[in-house]
Formats: C-alpha cells, structure tokens, sequence
C-alpha cells in the first residue's frame, strides 16, 4: 500500500493535473446537438491547435513551475520536495500563480483573433491561478494538499464540461472521483496530510474550477 500510495502521488502529481484534464477533453469524443454550440467543444478542435495548447500547458503547468521547484529545493529554500514545511509553501505557491497567470494571457492573445475559440482553453489557467490565489490564505490556517487540490481541478474542469454538452462518456465523471479518492487516500496513508487539509484542498479547487468553466 506505501508503494502504491507513492506512486499515485506522483503519476497524479498536481503540475500534470491540468494536462490530464485537457488531454481527456481534446481525444474522448464529445459534443451538441445544435450547431451553435459547437464553439464549446474541445474534441472538434483542428489537430495542429490541441497540441499548441498541450504544449503551452505542459510548458506553464508542469515544465517551467518544476524547474523553479527543483532549484528552490536545490538551493535550501525549501527544505523537501513536496515543500512539508508550511511556512515554506508561499514562494512555490507566488511562483505558481505567476506562470499560470502568464499562461493564462498567452492562451487570450493567442486565441482572440478566433471568434469561436472554447472558452475551456483560458478558463482552465484562470481556475488555476484563483485556486492558487484561495491556497495563500489558507495555507496559513492549514498546511492544505496541493495534491487533493490538483485532483479537484481535475474534477471541476470534467464535471463542467460534461455539464455543456449533449454527449460525453459518462464514465469520465466516476473516473474523476476514483483518481480523487485515490490521491486523498495516498496522501492521508503517507501521513502528508490530515483528513482536514485534504478535505479542504480538494473541495475549494474543485468548487472554483467547475465555477470558472461553467458559468464564465
């Protein structure tokens, strides 16, 4: 079971939450059964743009936030990889904030010249920068799972798309849940984190994530 717990930790590593949300969208078939509301949909989307997003997102979510990690523990200014130290956490959490918010403003210029761009496409980085923005304060109460946060993020961006559009698999929305069981129970089972801080963590991202992609 630790081994296990271990590698759910990092297969489902917060930094690759958001690549997994998009990927799932972009290559399970979806859609509407009225033309107008076609502009919502991921899974039309021309081959050529889903990977310029996925790399953008691999780029501003996992690559450069990790590479900034790695040289914060390298340096002594976190004292673990996954930053144990409460007090450690504001840094990390500043500079994740500031490449999603970078993200955020290349996927709006890149995508304003297309009338009927998804709206998923920006609105997935400004969830995440408005979790991140909600995490400051509250990791000042509570050392918060960031992991529960990343499978909320998860689960918020599903749940929301499911909730436009006519046809999905179904399935997703289950699947979501059990990779959100499966991190919660991981990180409660290496003792990272309370029942508290990863109750909070996963419910707080999950709730402003379906929020940002379902009614903005």
């Amino acid at each position: 079971m630790e081994l296990f717990s271990k590698i759910a930790s990092w297969v489902f590593l917060p930094l690759f939450m958001p690549v997994y949300a998009l990927a799932a969208v972009m290559f399970i078939p979806s859609g509407h059964a009225f033309e107008e509301m076609q502009m919502y949909c991921m899974y039309s989307l021309d081959g050529d743009w889903k990977r310029i997003i996925l790399v953008a997102y691999f780029i501003g979510t996992t690559l450069l936030p990790g590479i900034a990690f790695l040289v914060m523990y390298k340096t002594g200014i976190v004292s673990t990889p996954e930053m144990d130290d409460r007090k450690e956490r504001w840094l990390p959490m500043s500079v994740t904030i500031l490449f999603t918010a970078l993200l955020y403003f290349f996927m709006a210029r890149a995508f304003a010249p297309i009338d009927e761009a998804p709206k998923y496409i920006e609105n997935l980085a400004l969830a995440g920068i408005l979790v991140s923005l909600c995490f400051v304060p509250l990791n000042r109460w509570k050392k918060v799972s960031v992991h529960a946060a990343g499978a909320g993020i998860f689960t918020g961006f599903l749940l929301a798309y499911l909730a436009q559009h006519m046809y999905f698999s179904i399935w997703l929305a289950p699947l979501a849940l059990v990779v959100s069981g499966t991190v919660m129970t991981a990180r409660l089972y290496l003792e990272k984190h309370s029942l508290t801080e990863v109750s909070v963590g996963w419910s707080v991202a999950t709730f402003v994530t379906f929020a940002v992609n379902y009614w903005l």
